[in-house]
Parts: C-alpha cells; structure tokens; sequence
C-alpha cells in the first residue's frame, strides 16, 4: 500500500517551518499516543508510528530536500541510511531520535490554555500526475526530460486573489476574524459554536471588487513547460514529486503537486531486476565445443567477451559494473549461455557427427558419466 504524504499525515503545508512541524508533530503524538488510547491502542499505535515516521523525514532539512524532490523514492533502493532511511527511529520501542517526550505531556496536561476555536488550515488545489515514458538505455544516466501540461493556475491579472488589482478588504461578515459564533437553543440551553465564516472561507478579507478576467475566482488555466531530471538507475513505476505544481485552488489556497509517474519500458533483449541486467546469449554447438570470442551487446555498448572451450548450457558471465546506477550503487550484467543445437543435418553431417562421438571417451562427458554412476548405485 502506498505510503500517505508526509505532509498531509502532520496537516502541515508544504511551505510548513520546523517550529510549525514540530508543533503539529507534538498535538498529534499527544492525540496517537498507545498510553493514552488503552481502547483503540492497536489503530492508535498505527498512526503513531505514521505520525513519528513523518516527522523524522520532514524534521532533518536535508532527508526533507530529497523528499521533495523524489517522495517515497528517495528512500529506496537503500537511499537512505538505516531501517528504511529513518535514523532514530524504532517502531517497536518508540524511540524518537533525541526528541524530549516530555514536552507531549507538557501540552497536553498543562502550560496554558486554549481558545477552544483553530481556524481552518488553507485550502489547497488538485494533485496532477504525469506520466514519463523512457528505456532502459534512458535511465543509463541521469536524463532531463521535458513535460508540458495544462493545470488551474493563479490569475496573472489579480495575482490569484480574485480581487481587481488585487485590492482586498476586511470581511464585513466576520469582521475580519475569519469565523463567526452561532447560538443555538437546545433543551439544554443556549449553546454557541464558533465556525468559519463563509463569506471570506476564513482569510478575513474579501474582494473589493472582482477581478473581470477570472471573473473573481483567482483562477485561470494555463500551459506549464518544465524540464525536470529523471536520476539514473529509477524504477518502473517510480513516483516522483513537485511540490506546488500541481492546481491552484483560488484565493489563499496552496497549488496542490505534480506527481511524475515514471515507466520504464520492457527491453527487447535485455532483463532488469534491481540494478543488474541479465542477457541470454544463443551460442552454435561448435562455438560451444572450441571456445570463441563475441561482441555481446551492454547498456553501455558493445564488450568482447572470451567464451571458453567446454562452456555448457546455462553457464553464466558476470560482466561487472556494467549494471544500472542508483546513488553510488552500480549493478552487473549477468549474461546466461544457451547452447543451440544443429537441426535438418544432412547425411554427410550426421555420420560426421556419428564419428565425432565414436572417438569421444567418458572423460569427455564428466557430468553425464558422473549421473550415471549415481544411477547404478541406486539400482545396486
């Protein structure tokens, strides 16, 4: 099952600062904590470790940067250090790489109040997904690659916010605190509810006057042009991440990602699995018989290859580095021999292969005299 995005598992956008991750890691460790959900501690236990897996990504700037840049993918094929790449972490024993626990029980237990009202987190525009064809002999190297796509973009005349010009005021509805508060009578009493105000969807601010050109949406659809980098060695299926790419969603919302699907496709000749490459290679009897020497094709053109006299059906040949890369990893070309025998011989041919064999001694058939020997002792 496809991990969900870090991002989103801590409710934080993209643009989020380490304070704001830490104390979205803090409120939702509180919340997932086993100890403190002895009723539901398996589901509890499960988004915990979610939520701690999150944040020992988008804590360390540099694990965030890869993250960024490639999702789930830079973290593997051995891309990052330790169980899964999370330094510090420890699923089964809750280790959380030097975080002070503490601080949790802290807020939740005490050190201030709260206003009992959060205004609601930015809204934010649609994922996109593109998709990049490419061969083996692609992904060799490193290759840029250039996408072209339509999406929801801001509006250039109003810069997004749906305004003329741009000019916004405060909301009469709310008085620009971006919620109002209800009172409804129950048969308990008044009862009051803070929401968010739906005229200004919690900024504050509204319009002074539409924009004509989107016609107050903020939004309108254009043409993207980017030239993005395919790292070498990538998987078929890979899913590559640009944050904020993806669809703009109107006035203060967050453009949603541009996730690129990477396909590989299925070589003629050659195999993949991981980083090796494997090569079957037809060779006549004769050639098998006497030994030769063949130019074998690779990823990285052609090699000569010595076959030695003697080689049997299914003897292989390690051609090293000659694999795919993958952040300092290189594979091998594993190549497999396959003997091809004679077929429509003539009569000529086949007494000389008749008188061939005739001269052959058991030496010259270890295996097949070796199998024969465990066949008579078993019928001993």
């Amino acid at each position: 099952m496809a991990k969900r995005d870090y991002y989103e598992v801590l409710g934080v956008n993209k643009n989020a600062s380490q304070d704001e991750i830490k104390k979205a890691y803090r409120e939702l460790s509180k919340k997932y904590h086993p100890d403190l959900n002895p009723d539901n501690k398996e589901e509890a236990t499960e988004k915990f470790r979610e939520v701690s897996e999150a944040y020992e990504v988008l804590k360390d700037d540099k694990k965030r940067q890869m993250y960024d840049n490639y999702g789930q993918a830079a973290f593997e094929n051995g891309g990052a250090s330790g169980a899964g790449g999370f330094e510090g972490f420890n699923t089964g024993g809750f280790n959380f790489g030097g975080f002070d626990f503490s601080d949790i029980f802290e807020s939740a237990f005490g050190g201030g109040q709260t206003s009992g009202f959060h205004t609601s987190t930015r809204s934010r525009g649609r994922d996109l997904e593109y998709r990049v064809r490419l061969t083996l002999e692609d992904i060799v190297n490193d290759k840029e690659v250039k996408i072209e796509y339509t999406r929801d973009g801001k509006c250039s005349s109003c810069s997004g916010t749906g305004a003329e010009n741009g000019n916004l005021t405060t909301c009469g509805n709310c008085q620009g605190q971006g919620h109002i508060t209800k009172t409804t009578k129950t048969i308990l009493g008044y009862m009051k509810q803070t929401v968010v105000c739906s005229t200004c969807s919690g900024t504050g601010r509204v319009p002074k006057k539409l924009c004509t050109d989107c016609q107050g949406t903020g939004i309108k659809k254009e043409k993207v042009s980017k030239t993005i980098k395919i790292p070498s060695g990538i998987e078929d299926g890979t899913r590559m991440i640009l944050r904020d790419m993806g669809s703009y969603a109107g006035r203060d919302s967050d453009c949603g990602d541009l996730y690129i699907r990477v396909e590989v496709k299925k070589h003629d000749i050659f195999k993949r699995e991981g980083l090796n490459i494997y090569l079957t290679v037809p060779i006549t009897l004769t050639e098998a018989i006497l030994g030769t020497t063949k130019q074998i094709p690779t990823l990285y053109g052609t090699e000569n290859v010595e076959i030695k006299a003697g080689t049997q059906y299914g003897n292989r040949k390690v051609l090293v580095g000659k694999g795919l890369k993958f952040k300092g990893s290189v594979g091998n070309q594993i190549i497999t021999y396959t003997i091809e025998i004679p077929v429509n011989l003539s009569e000529d041919q086949k007494k000389l292969v008749s008188k061939l064999d005739t001269s052959l001694e058991k030496d010259n058939y270890r295996e097949t005299e070796s199998f024969f020997q465990k066949i008579r002792k078993f019928f001993k």
